[in-house]
């Protein structure tokens, strides 16, 4: 199964958009509500984010679990574990370190080494220390349930994935109807995080991969139907009607329709993959953002904090000046951070299972 490029892009440009809206909603440019396209962009990118781990890793090691025994486990959770962990780490530790300079109120240690384990979410605490963390530690959960949901599908395989499928649909409803009291719910950050609120977005991804291992035909459709259809997708994504604030967006209809339009959009960058020429430069381009996108994803709430403990302060310089200087600093740290420590890091800890093996 060759690899789906347009995933890649689609990943480095949903973490483009996440690190924009979060500049600017703590520049104050705007406060962040149901009628904002950044806003929901960003939120429901994040969940795009689940999606693509789902169906790629179901492109992995799909396989691979023909049998549930200790050695193909093992594999697995090392592959994530050097996948994931090493960059976090380094993250948290520049985190903490940017407290310590900047005179922040330290955290105490029990959420510390909660943080540097991810398991955050196992103790029904779902945040952690930096933007975007919470959704790592659920990455953590749901890595935990894959190879058992691949298992059950390759054991049988059309009534498994009718009964998975089933799953996302629940799961679904829960989320739509299940969460909130209202939409104008106000504590609703703590509630969101829940991963019930996700799951089925995984789901969903797994799903996927597994129709597009077993029957590719789905995924082929002509180009100009596929360019049309993002571009409608994407339109509905901005101009679908919704007012109120953040809650309104994850509430009942709204959910249900918004999740579609995700999922949508997920599977025609996927049918995308076969027309697109992947060696020109704004293929490489993109490429190189899907590339750094876990780099850019934890890197850029760090960079946020560094710039204003060291430079920003009580500075008269414009927020969107500050904005441009930020991420333009984070697409450098990160391009630096990935070359020089994350890919090589991986490559050793790989390499050092593979020698082990």
């Amino acid at each position: 199964m060759g690899r789906v490029y347009t995933i890649d892009y689609l990943r480095g440009i949903l973490a483009l958009l996440v690190m924009v809206y979060h500049f600017s909603i703590w520049e104050k440019l705007f406060v962040p509500d149901a009628a904002s396209a950044l806003t929901r962009n960003a939120l429901y990118g994040v969940s795009l984010f689940f999606i693509i781990s789902g169906f790629s890793l179901t492109l992995s090691y799909y396989r691979k679990f023909d049998r549930f025994d200790t050695l193909s486990l093992k594999d697995y959770f090392y592959k994530r574990f050097a996948r994931i962990y090493p960059l976090y780490w380094l993250v948290v530790t520049l985190f903490l370190t940017a407290l310590l300079v900047g005179g922040k109120t330290f955290p105490p240690i029990e959420q510390i080494l909660l943080n540097l384990s991810l398991t955050f979410v196992l103790f029904g605490h779902y945040t952690g220390f930096t933007a975007g963390s919470w959704s790592i530690g659920i990455e953590i959960a749901f890595y935990l349930l894959l190879p058992f949901a691949l298992y059950a599908l390759r054991k049988a395989k059309k009534t498994g994935l009718t009964a998975l499928g089933a799953l996302a649909f629940g799961a679904l409803g829960v989320s739509a109807f299940g969460m909130f009291d209202s939409p104008e719910t106000a504590e609703y950050w703590p509630i969101y995080m829940n991963p019930l609120n996700h799951v089925y977005f995984f789901l969903f991804g797994i799903v996927a991969g597994v129709l597009y291992i077993e029957h590719n035909n789905l995924f082929s459709l002509p180009k100009r139907t596929v360019w049309f259809l993002i571009a409608a997708t994407a339109l509905a994504a901005v101009f679908y009607p919704i007012e109120g604030g953040i809650v309104a967006l994850i509430y009942e209809e709204n959910r249900l329709i918004l999740s579609a339009v995700a999922l949508t959009l997920f599977y025609l960058f996927t049918a995308l993959n076969p027309h697109v020429e992947h060696q020109s430069p704004a293929a490489k381009t993109l490429e190189r953002f899907g590339n750094i996108s876990y780099t850019l994803y934890l890197l850029h709430p760090v960079v946020f904090l560094v710039c204003n403990v060291l430079w920003f302060r009580n500075s008269d310089i414009a927020p969107q000046a500050q904005i441009v200087f930020m991420i333009l600093a984070t697409l450098v740290a990160s391009h630096f951070v990935y070359e020089r420590y994350e890919l090589p890091l991986t490559r050793s800890l790989l390499s050092r299972r593979a020698r082990h093996d």
